[in-house]
């Protein structure tokens, strides 16, 4: 167990510093994925800790649950997915991006997420 009294007494103003700046950047990430989910909260949503899936990298991952749910992206049966939400829009809200990803099955639907960004809450440049 590290002790802060371990540490020389010319050195704990810098570790208090590392630590607080390391504290407030995780409260950071922590508040805007919790923006995120109140963003998304009435849509069929898959939460991770991370988003990976592209089709090479989602085969090797493995399933763990909240972290890396691959199965729920269903990999060998695309259109499960909806099955299971009942909808044709589906948010992939991740702990490490910014904005939500969306999934979407309807042609009218992306092209209608495509013109309101704002709405979405996605970025510009799409």
């Amino acid at each position: 167990m590290c002790s802060i009294l371990a540490i020389p007494a010319d050195e704990r103003p810098l570790c208090a510093i590392l630590l607080a700046t390391c504290l407030t950047i995780i409260l950071r990430v922590v508040k805007r994925y919790l923006a995120n989910l109140r963003h998304v909260r009435d849509l069929p949503k898959i939460a991770s800790l991370f988003f990976g899936f592209e089709p090479g990298t989602r085969t090797r991952l493995p399933h763990i649950p909240w972290i890396c749910p691959v199965n729920d992206y269903t990999v060998y049966q695309p259109w499960l997915k909806y099955q299971r939400a009942r909808s044709d829009l589906i948010a992939f809200p991740s702990l490490l991006s910014s904005t939500p990803s969306y999934v979407i099955a309807s042609p009218a639907l992306a092209q209608y997420i495509s013109s309101r960004p704002k709405a979405f809450n996605k970025p510009l440049h799409m």
